[in-house]
């Protein structure tokens, strides 16, 4: 068994942004004033596209970017859309800049013990997965193409945010393989308690000869070995480690402008701090919250800019909080204009943005599918938001397979009107025709309600859709 002591630097929460990379000193002129744009820069976030990388609103180009994986030299190629992932690097702009490095860690690669339909455990953690979740299965094991289908005793990679509770909120699982047969496994975690035989990791017993000389509770490690994971006494998963990391603590110089996204996972109103990406956060009277950011912060979801003040401090300047999809549909592409970062479908302009998510689960597979590979006639499937002027922003767009014959259009979203004389109704801006031969399934007295379109047909010519079956 081997002990990795890289630092015993210590932090309660999981220090995201490290990613292993140490000694990483990003500086800066910019001192304490907190003001304009500075040139250094220290990111971490789900990666959302490529061509280039793009994380958190920003596009920061890779053409010199050094990469590394689980702690070794890496390459672009092997990072995909919902990795989280820490950029170190310049901003020539607010949305545009040039990453240096650019480090990826998974939180777990590791056996399942059991699957819900929305929550995993693997080694002893909550993994929770949902529409936040990108799936990939490259080799097509057992035919999954969605997480719920994973049974247990499967090999994942895990990546996401951890929140209260030690629970993952996974925004990239990947199956390694269908059956553990010996592979080695890793888990990143927080030691909650330690004794001579070992640690405990939320509701995994790691088994390591004198722990509570090497390690202290409240340290973050990463644990690595090729053994199983077993039942022990009172149904406690016991797993005994070939090697512990106790993972260190990098410094941002002061000046430098940090980017951060995750959940919250603490937050003290009265001393106006948070813990985000593991980091403690201040703020103050200056910081500028959106409105959806407003009272506890505790478990949200965010996105948090600042830089570092002279005594090393995190101070806060914008908090935002992630914005949840709306609006959900299939249907084919009307047109494409890349130029304005737009596309229509259903007589709908559909924005694209630094929010946006792409994936194309269609037989071309483009690995770095953006809006400059979709096309006239394609279908896709998208959550959407209705932003402030009431237009429709993409924060995920995956492009399918086209079926021939196929115009049928599935729609979710909020009744926004509804006109008894004529039978019309319109969601996400969609004129719909309420023409479901149950009575007591129409639109009226549901405006206001979200309502699921099942089965619709689309005509181009009066822009409306015609729904044969629907729930409210």
């Amino acid at each position: 068994m081997i002990l990795h002591q890289v630092s015993n630097r210590l932090n309660r929460f999981p220090p995201l942004w490290i990613a292993l990379v140490v000694g990483t000193l990003l500086s800066c002129s910019g001192g304490e004033t907190g003001t304009g744009l500075r040139s250094k820069v220290f990111a971490v976030g789900a990666i959302t596209g490529f061509g280039s990388v793009h994380l958190n609103g920003v596009r920061y180009e890779t053409a010199d970017t050094t990469v590394s994986v689980d702690g070794g030299a890496g390459a672009e190629s092997e990072l995909a859309v919902g990795m989280v992932v820490t950029v170190s690097g310049s901003k020539h702009n607010f949305t545009n800049g040039s990453a240096t490095h650019v480090a990826y860690e998974s939180e777990i690669k590791g056996k399942v013990q059991s699957n819900n339909g929305t929550q995993l455990q693997v080694m002893g953690q909550t993994v929770v997965y949902g529409t936040h979740t990108q799936f990939y299965n490259p080799t097509g094991v057992s035919d999954w193409v969605d997480p719920a289908q994973i049974a247990a005793d499967a090999l994942i990679e895990v990546s996401g945010y951890r929140t209260v509770g030690e629970t993952i909120q996974a925004t990239y699982i990947k199956v390694e393989s269908a059956q553990w047969t010996g592979q080695n496994m890793s888990l990143r975690g927080m030691v909650s308690s330690v004794a001579e035989s070992g640690f405990q990791i939320a509701d995994l017993s790691v088994v390591y000869a004198n722990a509570n000389v090497l390690l202290q509770q409240g340290q973050w490690v990463k644990v690595q070995s090729t053994q199983d994971i077993t039942m022990g006494a009172n149904t406690i998963l016991q797993w005994p480690a070939d090697s512990v990391d106790v993972i260190a603590l990098s410094t941002i110089e002061a000046g430098s402008e940090f980017e951060f996204e995750g959940y919250v996972s603490s937050h003290d109103e009265i001393n106006r701090t948070f813990v985000l990406a593991g980091q403690v956060i201040h703020y103050d009277e200056q910081t500028q919250f959106d409105s959806a950011a407003v009272g506890s912060l505790l478990n949200v979801k965010l996105e948090a800019e600042g830089y570092v003040r002279n005594d090393g401090s995190l101070y806060a300047e914008e908090v935002e909080r992630r914005v949840r999809p709306s609006v959900e549909l299939n249907a084919i592409v009307q047109s494409v204009d890349s130029a304005s970062n737009s596309f229509s479908l259903l007589g709908q302009t559909l924005n694209v943005s630094f929010l946006t998510v792409f994936k194309d689960d269609s037989e071309a597979s483009v690995r770095r599918f953006n809006l400059g590979n979709l096309q006239q006639g394609n279908r896709v499937t998208l959550k959407a938001y209705i932003d402030a002027n009431g237009q429709l922003g993409v924060l995920e767009l995956k492009r399918l397979e086209v079926v021939a014959a196929d115009n049928n259009v599935w729609l979710k979203g909020e009744l926004l009107s509804f006109d008894a004389g004529t039978g019309k109704g319109i969601v996400a801006g969609v004129v719909v025709v309420d023409d479901d031969a149950d009575p007591d399934a129409g639109f009226a007295g549901n405006v206001g309600r979200t309502i699921t379109i099942e089965s619709a047909v689309y005509d181009s010519i009066t822009n409306e859709l015609t729904a044969t079956k629907f729930s409210i």
